[in-house]
């Protein structure tokens, strides 16, 4: 959901000021798409494939996170 909110803004020079600004409430991400993030910077394979496919860790931790979205 959407909404309209005023929030103070900074300006350069001057005193700051108010805009209406959109606010989206987006879920959080969950834990697997986060387990999956954390290991993707982390895993050597993951960062040198050329070939677009996953080490096995990262394909099982893919799965868990499709099987959550659902």
């Amino acid at each position: 959901m959407t909404h309209v909110e005023w929030q103070w803004r900074e300006r350069s020079s001057g005193a700051p000021y108010r805009q209406r600004v959109s606010m989206s409430e987006a879920p959080a991400p969950d834990e697997e798409f986060l387990a999956l993030i954390e290991h993707e910077l982390n895993c050597t394979a993951c960062k040198v494939r050329t070939d677009g496919a996953f080490c096995p860790t990262a394909a099982e931790l893919v799965r868990a996170e499709r099987e959550a979205r659902r």
